[in-house]
């Protein structure tokens, strides 16, 4: 009989390299955040905020409660693809989205350099799409 290793040894490795999975937020020069990689709480609230469209939620899901918050107030004034683009960089940082994902894939339509447009509210300008863990 093959045996996998224990459950804390799963643990263990998974935590050894947290380091070199979290990502540095530098929001002014004087203000800066360190985002650890979601858990899988995290990332239930992440798909759940994505599936309701609310980008407060997932800011808050996605770089936890004070730089969620954080981002969202200084993203207030600001054109809406800001956001946009914002999350699915720190999505794609963290593995969520693929890194060659384009404008023609139907789960990120939002790329470097393309301004949808603030006012319309489309499908392909909803939140970007992690992908499931399902498959």
């Amino acid at each position: 009989m093959k045996k996998l290793q224990g459950w804390d040894a799963y643990v263990a490795d998974a935590k050894t390299g947290d380091e070199d999975r979290s990502i540095e937020l530098p929001l002014t020069p004087d203000e800066s955040y360190v985002i650890q990689y979601p858990t899988r709480r995290q990332g239930r609230k992440i798909r759940a905020a994505q599936d309701s469209g609310d980008m407060d939620a997932l800011l808050v899901a996605l770089l936890g409660d004070e730089a969620g918050r954080r981002v969202a107030e200084l993203s207030e004034d600001e054109p809406a693809y800001v956001l946009d683009l914002f999350l699915i960089d720190v999505m794609r940082k963290f593995g969520f989205i693929d890194e060659d994902e384009t404008e023609d894939d139907d789960e990120t339509q939002v790329t470097e350099g393309k301004s949808p447009d603030p006012a319309v509210s489309t499908p392909e300008h909803s939140p970007p799409r992690a992908k499931s863990d399902a498959a």
